[in-house]
């Protein structure tokens, strides 16, 4: 029986597995090839969203969907951008923040608030993001601005990195 190693994109990935028994040495030999860990390696049966555990054997599958959970973190940049616009007809400053989270220079997440400042005070949202120290998780806590300037924030979110990298389709 031949295993299809196949990426998310469907490209088949050529491993020689003539004598792996066990999902666990197909891993293995999978995360050599990928240049990761064998931990970062999950295997999926074709139309499934199962995981399949290490313990299975290898002819149960005639197929096998591959996903590198691992990626670069190095490649990972915030750049945070702030500016603002006086506007001496109306009296008012709109102050304007940009975040965006790239990869190797792809965007993979933005966000943009603005706010004005004039004689009835401050309105508008503001946010601030920040990196997990492990490079795998963008913290994002966005909020409202009332009249004294002073945010009423949301609880912060975390965003997993990796789910970015999918829906852009790295692996």
């Amino acid at each position: 029986m031949v295993l299809q190693l196949l990426a998310l994109s469907g490209e088949e990935i050529e491993v020689e597995l003539a004598d792996a028994q066990s999902i666990k040495d197909v891993r293995a030999r999978v995360a050599t090839k990928l240049g990761c860990e064998p931990a970062c390696v999950l295997l999926v049966p074709s139309g499934s969203t199962e995981v399949v555990k290490d313990n299975q054997m290898v002819e149960t599958y005639n197929a096998l969907t591959v996903i590198n959970q691992s990626f670069d973190s190095r490649l990972i940049r915030l750049d945070v951008e702030e500016s603002k616009q006086y506007s001496p007809r109306q009296a008012s400053t709109l102050f304007y923040k940009t975040s965006q989270l790239l990869y190797d220079g792809t965007m993979l997440w933005e966000r943009q608030d603005r706010q004005i400042c004039d004689e009835m005070g401050y309105r508008g949202r503001t946010h601030d993001v920040y990196l997990s120290e492990c490079g795998q998780l963008l913290f994002c806590r966005s909020g409202f601005l009332r009249r004294r300037g002073v945010p009423e924030y949301e609880p912060t979110k975390a965003i997993q990195i990796q789910h970015l990298l999918q829906k852009r389709g790295f692996r």
